[in-house]
């Protein structure tokens, strides 16, 4: 499968840049990080892991407590947007195996919050080799499946048809492709996309298919 995935793929599906700094983690003091960057410690933090339902019990909600003073108001709504993007990046780009912690060394890429520096950052990249990485260890039902999900609709034409119901000649028509395809699995059972064999889609794509069942340019 992966050798007809590329850095395109993930940039259509997603809308992530895949050009631009790389997501690296050297080394970083865990408490400082998190003082600094969120004002406050997981106590069950596990290492350089923090509880994802920490997260949204602590950050949830705007607590006044945290901007009565004017001094610190903006420090705090920004710790705030931080502990949102943490969360994000645990449930819906880089699932963890224990899908209850999040890594807290994406925080280091939110030391600014302009979307300009955000963004800067390759992004779909990351995500890529991490679903390559889960791949090779067996730990892809942990991983970001609904990119894998698009990825198939968009390479695989049959698949519109037996899943969704619709025709083979059916192209995304918006970009990130992903809402486009996620418009359309609404049509189908809640619960089907969780319940499809996709690690049995992903052998077949390696072996079984022919070159002429893959859309090998699936974007127009």
């Amino acid at each position: 499968m992966w050798s007809c995935s590329i850095l395109e793929d993930m940039f259509y599906i997603t809308g992530l840049p895949v050009d631009g700094s790389p997501i690296v983690c050297g080394e970083f003091n865990q408490e400082k990080i998190l003082e600094d960057m969120l004002g406050a410690d997981d106590p069950k933090r596990k290492g350089a892991y923090v509880s994802k339902e920490w997260l949204r019990k602590r950050f949830e909600k705007v607590r006044e407590e945290d901007i009565q003073d004017e001094n610190t108001r903006t420090i705090w709504l920004q710790r705030y947007a931080r502990a949102y993007l943490l969360f994000l990046m645990g449930t819906i780009l880089f699932p963890e195996k224990h899908k209850h912690t999040v890594f807290i060394g994406y925080l280091l890429f939110f030391t600014d919050l302009t979307p300009r520096v955000v963004q800067s950052f390759a992004w779909g990249a990351a995500v890529l080799a991490k679903l390559r990485d889960g791949f090779k260890q067996q730990t892809i039902k942990n991983g970001a499946v609904w990119i894998l999900e698009m990825f198939l609709l968009e390479r695989i034409p049959l698949l519109r048809k037996e899943y969704l119901k619709i025709s083979e000649d059916t192209t995304s028509t918006q970009f990130p492709s992903v809402l486009h395809w996620s418009e359309l699995m609404k049509n189908i059972s809640a619960n089907m996309h969780l319940t499809l064999d996709w690690e049995s889609l992903l052998d077949q794509t390696e072996g079984d298919m022919q070159a002429a069942e893959i859309s090998w340019r699936p974007y127009r």
